[in-house]
């Protein structure tokens, strides 16, 4: 589509946002390809499994990958900076890692033996979608592996974006292109991208605008409460300082037998 275009096709694949997934599981069975075209290698029982069990074990996996947004966002977890930006939002993980983070994961359709999870990452590929799900099969003490994937989001892109095979001709495609113009986002790229993952505006021409958390205020106290708050800080002070003398005291206190023995000396 000549050079323009593949220079927002590079940007945007550098810019790696999020992707949206709807993952589909089969349950009872283990392919030695993570899929349900490889070959069945086990199977187990499935009757334990239900919603609420699939909805847990999917908020656990949230949880664990999102503790590593900040080993893979470059950032001191300890810092004010990795405070300020987790208060915008999720972390994007640094250029120079490429491992696979979902953000989000929770389960939209659930049918013995199937289910659907609708997964939200970046840097995954299909294999480790797969992974994904031979993973969760085993968190719930049986098999599962993956029957199918489809993406139905790609950064600001959604399906009521995408054309059917059918549709691919030259002025579905160029109505298609004009329908996009208002979230593509500009060339050349003037502003860098966030380190975190924002949000698309309806008047914001395509640059991303990120919601920042306004910061908490801090509590009144009147002078009756400063003035308890006062005491107890000084009573503790006064406990801490007694109980510290009362340890020197007998750490310095010498016992009988010590004695005797410098006494012989």
């Amino acid at each position: 589509m000549g050079s323009g275009n593949y220079k927002y096709r590079t940007k945007k694949l550098s810019s790696r946002y999020t992707q949206v997934y709807h993952v589909k599981g089969r349950l009872g069975w283990a392919s030695d390809s993570y899929d349900i075209r490889g070959r069945i290698v086990e199977r187990s029982t499935f009757s334990h499994v239900n919603r609420s069990l699939v909805e847990k074990v999917s908020a656990t996996m949230e949880a664990n990958h999102q503790r590593k947004m900040f080993d893979y966002s470059g950032v001191n977890p300890e810092s004010q900076e990795a405070y300020e930006l987790a208060t915008q939002g999720l972390l994007r993980p640094d250029v120079d890692h490429k491992e696979p983070i979902i953000y989000s994961i929770k389960c939209v359709a659930f049918d013995l033996p199937h289910f659907t999870l609708e997964i939200h990452a970046i840097n995954e590929k299909c294999f480790y979608l797969a992974e994904v799900i031979h993973g969760f099969g085993l968190l719930m003490n049986t098999t599962a592996v993956c029957a199918g994937i489809r993406r139905i989001r790609s950064g600001v892109y959604d399906l009521n974006y995408a054309l059917l095979y059918q549709d691919w001709k030259l002025n579905k495609i160029a109505q298609n292109l004009k329908s996009c113009k208002h979230i593509r986002p500009p060339l050349p790229y003037k502003s860098k991208l966030s380190p975190t993952l924002g949000f698309l505006g309806k008047g914001n021409k395509g640059v991303f605008k990120y919601k920042k958390k306004p910061k908490p205020e801090a509590p009144t106290i009147d002078a009756m409460e400063s003035l308890k708050l006062q005491e107890t800080l000084e009573e503790k002070e006064r406990i801490e300082k007694e109980v510290r003398m009362l340890l020197s005291t007998q750490l310095n206190k010498e016992s009988p037998e010590e004695k005797d023995k410098k006494s012989k000396k």
